[in-house]
């Protein structure tokens, strides 16, 4: 029977409000990442030059090898997480994910092309001849925001991309399913947020 990690020791890769959380770094898990970085490159000696170039401490590393990479928004990835299972996120403990900030979208290696058939606009995979920014495990980069959600740990486990399948289609299904009406004093409003028009199947205020 596999052995889980108590509730309390797994990683929150995302804040409530959805925005990514960088992870804690220890010396033994900053050089397990260090190393399965290196041997995703074709060239490790010029991955530590890149990364040595400052401000960045930024590579450029192939997909496509040994992993393909999932591309998700922040928002859709946040949600999706929530959809996990406390098995299924202690099994992606140790599982790396990354973020640009810029873009605002989150990188999932997968085994290679275990993704192709993906199907979902939303979602983008990274292949052969497309190339991923890696900062350096132990050096946050200056001057371009791609960060760790969770660093590799070494064991070269990857996510498995039928438990994100799901987990994505049950947040993708949630966020299109039309919220409860909510009747409050004398009117009628939707919770959540509201664009300026009126939202469609929301009654006007004031009617009871």
């Amino acid at each position: 029977m596999a052995r889980y990690p108590a509730r309390e020791r797994l990683a929150h890769w995302f804040s409530q409000d959805g925005h990514p959380r960088r992870p804690a770094l220890t010396p033994e898990r900053a050089d397990a990442a260090e190393q399965w970085i290196s041997a995703s490159h074709p060239r490790p000696e010029r991955l530590a030059a890149e990364w040595q170039r400052p401000p960045r401490n930024t590579a450029l590393v192939p997909a496509g090898c040994g992993w393909d990479a999932v591309a998700l928004p922040c928002t859709l990835a946040a949600a999706a997480s929530a959809e996990l299972s406390f098995e299924q996120r202690a099994d992606l403990e140790g599982t790396p994910l990354l973020c640009d900030l810029d873009s605002q979208l989150v990188y999932i290696p997968v085994a290679p092309r275990s993704a192709d058939r993906w199907g979902d606009p939303a979602v983008t995979v990274l292949s052969h001849d497309d190339w991923l920014v890696m900062p350096h495990p132990r050096h946050p980069p200056t001057g371009h925001r791609a960060m760790w959600i969770s660093l590799p740990d070494g064991s070269g486990r990857l996510a498995d991309v039928r438990v994100l399948r799901l987990a994505v289609a049950q947040a993708r299904a949630r966020q299109r399913a039309p919220r409860p009406l909510v009747r409050a004093g004398y009117g009628v409003h939707c919770p959540g947020p509201v664009p300026p028009q009126r939202a469609a199947g929301c009654a006007e205020p004031g009617l009871r």
